[in-house]
């Protein structure tokens, strides 16, 4: 889905950041308040943004592809209106490497990144795993926003 203006006006920096909390503060082991601190340093980050933004409007189309964009706005509206918590995702085993490349990623946009697990993310393999917990994230909360 391309993204327009009425899909970004609805998943703002500061709606994401109460979105992902729950799902970065487990993957990080950390508390709410330091997720969400962190995760509001990172979302700063146009490229970061833009790459949950995308995963979310995929996700959308993969979890409702028989939905139109309008349908999916309207859908994402009432959610978001609704102050209930966001789930963190239960991670497999065989899924861990995608979403820890993903943390990585936030990580240095949060500025907390070490050296070498920057260079790991940007080597080809690390790049696909990137992909992948975009596309992990985007399901998980595509699914979080139509319950």
């Amino acid at each position: 889905m391309s993204l327009s203006t009425a899909f970004l006006a609805c998943l703002t920096r500061e709606r994401l950041t109460e979105a992902l909390t729950p799902t970065y503060a487990k993957l990080k082991n950390l508390d709410l308040e330091e997720a969400y601190g962190l995760l509001e340093e990172a979302l700063f980050q146009p490229q970061l943004l833009a790459g949950i933004q995308q995963a979310i409007a995929d996700g959308l189309l993969e979890v409702l592809p028989e939905k139109t964009e309008e349908q999916h706005l309207t859908r994402l509206q009432k959610r978001l209106d609704k102050s209930r918590r966001f789930k963190p995702p239960n991670v497999r085993s065989r899924e861990e490497g995608a979403w820890v490349a993903l943390t990585t990623r936030i990580d240095i946009a949060a500025g907390v990144c070490s050296g070498e697990a920057r260079d790991l993310l940007y080597s080809p393999g690390g790049q696909e795993l990137l992909e992948q917990g975009y596309a992990q994230l985007g399901r998980h909360l595509a699914k979080e926003l139509t319950r």
